[in-house]
């Protein structure tokens, strides 16, 4: 094990701890915890549930409740309870969650404090038709509506965009760094364009941190809980000059264990991470703010969490000659890999944001012009075993570190204008220009041993039509002479030449730089009382340059990695242009003062790139895709505001839509010919006339296919490839299947999740209180791999979370215990073919067995 690379970060955190207790100790203000246990009287849960804003500015980003609260609300004069109002900036202006014309679900930091939510995938089970997959650090996957970035798409531009306080990221993989001390988190499902801009073809999440603050204000949780998991997390707000200069200082450290075990190595695998984030806020003038943000963040994870779902018994007899431990049974948390593997993380971002009021001028109101500069880099070095066996035939190891940096400046205003010629009301303007410049740079060694490949070969191999003389063949000459055909048991591992002949290394490579530069407009335009017309266009130029090359590393030709890998020494440059048009009409109707209805029409654009790194130059590049979208729903709220139900209806269109290809030993990006998803969201919050419960729910249903995808990838089975699958006229061609018409993987034709939650008295006479929510979570079944197969095959799972919160009344401190997955289910989030072995597969299973954790937090001032 690295033992030198761990970090010390838990004493750290704890020293942070003292400091920030020291600051609360005089301090007597604040509830955070209304969430938990409600308000001592009414008057106290109306100011805490209000929208606070932190700015003078209309744009200013407001911290708002969050969607599903185990609070009651504040009672209105006939007893009853209200839902309080949402504030969000799905559409870069502070707005009700009703008020805006599209489908959009807002989760509220509360809710993700109390269900113990330590990472994304967690935090998006709470919301329809939306899958977020994490293996590993550096490959996240995230769906809308059934479409998004295939795992292990190193170069690929993602399809579901993410911003983090106002800041757009090129990559998911910075979602790790907006999901602690968070305000709340906003999905905005369908194309994002007009606004979010390129590579938002199948929605955005919307990351809001907790702000500065002028009065002294935090929190501070210390946890424990399944797999050795320890964790501290902790904020502070606090002035630095009164009402002039705020700041908020925040920390997560956490380390647990992977929860997988490796037989061949006897290592238990072990993850750490250690964030942080400093935000401070001068107002300059009455009328400018200037907002400086910044985040540190540093994980390291020994071990991976692959393991074997299936291998032929020729297959085990043979790993078992090197690891007499070995199996195929997922979910046990056992692997056998020989390789030490690990998977690194560290990222930061810097972001500066200026935001002038300007009044009136001449005839238009409101003026307000922000400036947002903003640079952040993600580095991932790791280390795979490839052949996923204990097996010393392939690993993978990154050249270094990948690295992904971006430079991007923003420049907008918005303004309130009369409607033209005195038609209607006031227009509602945002328009601005976006300039991005971004580096990718992704290299790796892949290393082949040949002993390793005569073990493989032995454990039945099949070089996927790469060596004509394939195991097939050489056990039916075996056979016609009456030889024995399976040598799966002789003695091993081989060692039959030297470690210095035996290995291969190549260095394969991608590097891409891109320059971006848009314009963008929207404006709302009231036509009458109760009517509302939205149009936007966003027009961008990008240009890509891609180097991508494959050379054999220590000796002039490698051999056996052409044989059997199909490696190729190349090296490739060129040039992408390309333009971004995407195009927005909306309408909202407010049927009544708690009923709108809206529809609208947007276009979607995701760039082209490059695939990689390759060994070979086979589809080196891929082009853009596209999409658009029809909506139409209802917002509303009923039982005199007492229940909210939001629901929409869909049909998205997608063009060249980009799909990753596995041929055994590379992977690559193609366009499938067209996509369409259609389907129905819901998100509902209700409070009873029982003051002791709450209830919140969601509801996603989704129909997602190819409508023409002649050359789609093929499983282990299919041996064959169309001539139109073929331009180059390659003499071994991967072989293709057609998926026209079949559904897309990683789309769940079901999502729900159900919430209730019970507040109770616990001992009245000291004031204590408990609360009591369960979360019944629904994910449908999909499947889990590009080509298919039915082995990749999900079922249907429903996961029953439950928590105990217990505090006093004056809210100072809490006591949360969380149970996840009391009922078993069984979850698979990621499934690749074993290169080289047809037929067997591996897989990254979530733990089946129920995990806990116990959070106390500390909470102080306003």
């Amino acid at each position: 094990m690295r033992s030198s690379r761990r970090l010390p970060h838990t004493a750290a955190a704890m020293l942070l701890l003292g400091g920030i207790g020291r600051l609360a100790a005089n301090d007597t203000g604040g509830d955070e915890l209304d969430a938990l246990l409600g308000p001592a009287d009414d008057a106290g849960v109306a100011a805490a549930a209000q929208p606070t804003p932190t700015d003078d500015a209309p744009l200013a980003v407001v911290p708002v409740a969050p969607l599903r609260t185990e609070a009651p609300p504040a009672a209105p004069q006939g007893g009853g309870r209200v839902i309080e109002e949402i504030v969000v900036t799905a559409q870069k202006t502070a707005q009700s969650l009703q008020d805006v014309p599209i489908s959009v679900s807002a989760i509220g930091g509360d809710q993700i404090r109390d269900a113990a939510v330590t990472e994304p995938q967690e935090l998006f089970q709470y919301t329809p038709n939306v899958k977020f997959s994490q293996g590993a650090s550096l490959i996240p996957t995230i769906n809308i509506r059934g479409f998004g970035s295939p795992p292990l798409g190193r170069n690929l531009e993602p399809s579901v965009g993410l911003s983090i306080d106002d800041v757009f990221y090129g990559r998911s993989t910075f979602s790790a760094d907006g999901i602690f001390d968070v305000d709340r988190v906003e999905v905005l499902r369908g194309p994002q364009g007009t606004l979010f801009g390129k590579n938002t073809v199948a929605g955005v999440l919307n990351f809001t941190t907790a702000p500065a603050a002028y009065d002294p204000s935090g929190f501070v949780t210390v946890a424990t809980g399944s797999l050795g998991e320890r964790r501290v997390e902790g904020g502070v707000g606090f002035g630095l000059i009164d009402d002039v200069l705020a700041a908020r200082v925040s920390f997560r450290a956490r380390e647990r264990d992977l929860g997988m075990y490796n037989t061949t190595r006897d290592e238990h695998g072990e993850t750490d991470d250690l964030a942080g984030r400093v935000k401070l806020r001068w107002h300059a003038t009455d009328t400018l703010t200037a907002d400086l943000n910044a985040f540190v963040a540093r994980s390291r994870a020994d071990g991976t969490v692959f393991e074997l779902q299936h291998a032929s018994e020729r297959s085990l007899a043979r790993y078992r000659q090197a690891d007499p431990q070995t199996e195929d049974e997922p979910f046990n948390g056992r692997q056998s890999f020989n390789e030490q593997t690990y998977t690194d993380r560290d990222s930061y971002s810097v972001a500066l944001k200026l935001d002038q009021h300007l009044g009136t001028l001449g005839a238009i109101d409101d003026v307000d012009v922000q400036l947002i500069l903003a640079q952040a880099e993600v580095v991932t070095p790791y280390r795979f075993d490839t052949d996923f066996s204990p097996i010393d035939a392939q690993s993978l190891e990154s050249d270094g570190a990948d690295r992904y940096g971006q430079q991007s400046f923003e420049l907008r205003a918005t303004a309130l204008t009369p409607g033209p010629f005195g038609v209607g009301g006031d227009m509602r303007w945002i328009a601005g220009v976006f300039g991005m410049q971004s580096e990718s740079r992704v290299s790796q060694f892949s290393t082949i041993n040949l002993n390793g490949v005569i073990d493989l070969v032995l454990g039945g191999a099949s070089f996927a039509g790469r060596v004509p003389t394939a195991p097939e063949a050489i056990s039916a000459l075996l056979e016609q002479l009456g030889l024995p055909d399976d040598f799966s048991d002789a003695p091993g591992p081989i060692r039959l030449i030297p470690d210095e002949l035996a290995n291969e290394i190549s260095i394969n490579r991608t590097d891409v730089d891109s320059r971006t530069l848009a314009l963008f407009f929207q404006t709302s335009w009231a036509l009458t009382e109760r009517l509302e017309l939205t149009l936007g266009y966003r027009f961008g130029r990008e240009r890509k340059h891609g180097d991508q090359s494959s050379r054999c590393d220590n000796r002039p030709v490698c051999t056996a990695l052409a044989i059997f890998a199909g490696q190729r020494d190349f090296a490739s440059t060129s040039s992408r242009d390309e333009t971004e048009r995407s195009p927005k009409v909306a309408v909202s109707y407010a049927f009544s003062d708690d009923i709108t209805g809206f529809a609208n029409v947007t276009r979607g654009f995701k760039s082209g790139g490059y695939s990689g790194p390759l060994m070979s130059p086979s589809r080196l590049e891929y082009g853009p895709e596209s999409a658009l979208s029809y909506e139409a729903g209802v917002k509303s709220r009923l039982f005199s505001g007492s229940l909210v139900l939001n629901a929409a209806v869909y049909r998205v269109a997608f063009d060249d839509l980009q799909v990753n290809l596995f041929d055994g030993t590379n992977i690559s990006t193609i366009n499938a010919a067209s996509a369409v998803s259609q389907g129905l969201e819901i998100d509902w919050q209700w409070l009873p006339p029982l003051e002791w419960l709450s209830l919140a729910g969601s509801l996603g249903l989704s129909d997602v296919s190819y409508d023409r995808f002649v050359c789609g990838p093929a499983t282990a089975e299919d041996t064959d490839t169309s001539p139109e699958c073929n331009p180059d006229n390659d003499p071994r061609p991967p072989p293709t299947q057609d998926l026209s018409g079949r559904e897309t993987p990683f789309t769940p034709r079901m999502t729900a999740s159900f919430t209730p939650s019970v507040r109770f008295p616990l001992w009245p006479r000291r004031n204590l209180g408990g609360v009591v929510g369960i979360d019944v979570l629904y994910q449908g079944e999909q499947y889990l791999d590009a080509d298919l197969d039915p082995a990749s095959f999900q079922k249907a799972t429903t996961k029953i979370n439950a928590r105990l919160g217990i505090a006093p009344g004056d809210r100072r401190w809490s006591i949360m215990f969380n149970a996840k997955n009391l009922g078993g289910a069984r979850e698979r989030v990621l499934f690749v073919d074993q290169p080289v072995l047809a037929g067997n597969y591996v897989t990254i299973a979530v733990p089946d067995e129920p995990q806990y954790a116990l959070d106390l937090r500390y909470t102080f001032g306003e």
